[in-house]
């Protein structure tokens, strides 16, 4: 492979670790168990009157839109400060499903949220989907974006011929993910053309681009590629190469571990326990009993 890796150097080393630190500084918060969390939105949700009016959550995608941010930052604490790939990847997959319920949930409301209208955030939870195997959830919520849609459902001549009509120029001033489309036109022209060098030379100059940019702004599960790969994957192309933020367990992962965290609340069943609790508040194991152990665990839902 001619693209060599760069930027593995002593400052992005040290740029990571003050990251890491940042994450041990707000750990209680971030540590906290995630039935705490989660109730902390719920109330929020459904005492509102409790609260100032900028701390109130109103309406039920918000309320998503809560608990997939929730998940998703739990994530990446899991990963930085535990090393906990495991967790990370079955938070991420929690972040993904809820984000889908918002995104249904603000479809059915008359006055729509505003926080999933950008096309390049719908294109990140697609691609956050794929990294964790939600193939279905990422087809079912595609139509945003047709090329994607077009992969997802292997109608790969569409594919190519929407990625030839698509003139989009990048702005890399705009752009600190580099996951938008004109960043990985080259990537999918090569997936599509079963060319597997070319597929590894753009995927490395991809995450080149992303690595040049401060840590904050750098994944630490880079989801886009990880989904690339798996597109790539179904063609008979493999990756060549391996960075840290692309994990061998989620290429490789078959048999999850369960955790009782990651469970799919039912919002009927949340609103019959805050009535019951009223002023009363709950301690954790009576969240969990009245609220996760109700709710659909994600292993079981389908």
């Amino acid at each position: 492979m001619k693209t060599k890796i760069k930027y593995e150097s002593f400052k992005r080393a040290k740029e990571i670790i003050s990251v890491k630190k940042a994450y041990e500084k707000y750990s209680k918060e971030i540590d906290e168990p995630m039935g705490l969390q989660l109730y902390d939105s719920l109330d929020r949700f459904f005492n509102k009157e409790k609260y100032p009016l900028v701390g109130t959550i109103n309406d039920v995608s918000r309320l998503y839109h809560f608990f997939e941010a929730t998940y998703n930052l739990a994530s990446e604490y899991k990963c930085y400060i535990y090393n906990d790939i495991d967790a990370t990847f079955q938070y991420l997959r929690m972040g993904v499903i809820y984000y889908a319920m918002g995104y249904n949930a603000q479809k059915m409301q008359t006055k729509k949220s505003k926080y999933n209208d950008e096309i390049e955030i719908h294109e990140k939870f697609l691609y956050q989907a794929i990294s964790v195997d939600e193939w279905e959830l990422a087809k079912e919520n595609a139509s945003p974006c047709p090329i994607i849609q077009a992969m997802l459902n292997e109608e790969y001549d569409l594919a190519k011929e929407l990625l030839e009509n698509y003139t989009e120029e990048t702005d890399e001033d705009q752009e600190p993910y580099f996951i938008h489309m004109p960043y990985l036109k080259q990537i999918y022209i090569a997936i599509l053309n079963g060319d597997e060098n070319e597929f590894n030379e753009q995927l490395a100059k991809r995450i080149n681009k992303y690595r040049k940019r401060p840590s904050d702004y750098q994944p630490v599960i880079d989801t886009t590629s990880i989904a690339l790969i798996k597109m790539a994957g179904k063609l008979g192309l493999q990756y060549k190469f391996r960075v840290e933020e692309i994990p061998e367990y989620f290429l490789t992962v078959n048999d999850l571990i369960p955790r009782n965290d990651c469970v799919i609340l039912d919002i009927g069943i949340c609103r019959q326990a805050f009535e019951k609790w009223g002023n009363y508040t709950p301690d954790l194991e009576e969240i969990r009993q009245e609220i996760f152990q109700k709710g659909t665990k994600i292993n079981e839902r389908n």
